[in-house]
């Protein structure tokens, strides 16, 4: 799903794998269910995405250039963010790192 034109939001439903969206220039936000399963580099270079909610986990690259990114929701669970997971993202505001036990080099 790399490089989707004019796709501002998308909803993921439970048990389907949350898609890989490099590149996006006009995401700005997903909605996916507790239990979603993401991949590293996720979201890698989605410049308009502003807003990530209930993540199950923070994965190498998920957001690296995300330049748009502001908040991001982390589940009770996460406590490991790995390696690069927010390199580049310069507007980032809002993350709760109190559960968080290990970030990646």
């Amino acid at each position: 799903m790399s490089n989707i034109a004019g796709v501002e939001s998308i909803d993921v439903e439970s048990g389907v794998p949350v898609p890989s969206v490099n590149n996006s220039k006009t995401l700005k936000s997903i909605n996916a269910p507790d239990d979603a399963d993401y991949s590293s580099a996720t979201f890698k270079n989605c410049t308009a995405l502003e807003k990530v909610g209930a993540l199950s986990s923070v994965n190498f690259e998920m957001f690296r250039g995300c330049t748009s990114l502001k908040t991001v929701e982390l589940q009770e669970s996460v406590t490991t963010i790995d390696s690069n997971a927010f390199d580049g993202c310069s507007e980032f505001s809002s993350i709760d790192l109190s559960k968080i036990e290990s970030i990646g080099y």
